[in-house]
C-alpha cells in the first residue's frame, strides 16, 4: 500500500469557479498529481464537478497524468470564448 504525498499549492480560480469556491485565490493542501487534486477539489466543491473547466500549471496548461510540486500555482479556467 502507498501512501500518497500532500503538498500546498498556491491556486487561483476565475469566473464561475470562484463564485463556487469562494475566493479567487487560495493556499490548498492537495495530493501530488493533477487527477488526484482534480478528485479532491470536486469532492470539496461538488459544483466544479457539473462543470468543464481546465487547468494551468505555473501558466501552461496541464494534462491529468503531470506531477505537481510543492508551491506551484494551479489555475482553474472556466469556458470562454473571444474573438
Amino acid at each position: 500500500m502507498t501512501t500518497q504525498t500532500h503538498i500546498n499549492i498556491h491556486l487561483l480560480a476565475f469566473g464561475q469557479i470562484a463564485d463556487i469556491i469562494g475566493q479567487s485565490t487560495i493556499n490548498y493542501s492537495t495530493p501530488d498529481t493533477l487527477l488526484a487534486f482534480k478528485t479532491k477539489i470536486e469532492n470539496d466543491y461538488p459544483l466544479l464537478s457539473k462543470i468543464v473547466y481546465r487547468i494551468a500549471i505555473n501558466k501552461k496548461m496541464a494534462l491529468e497524468d503531470t506531477d505537481l510540486h510543492e508551491a506551484d500555482e494551479l489555475a482553474l479556467l472556466p469556458p470562454f470564448s473571444g474573438g
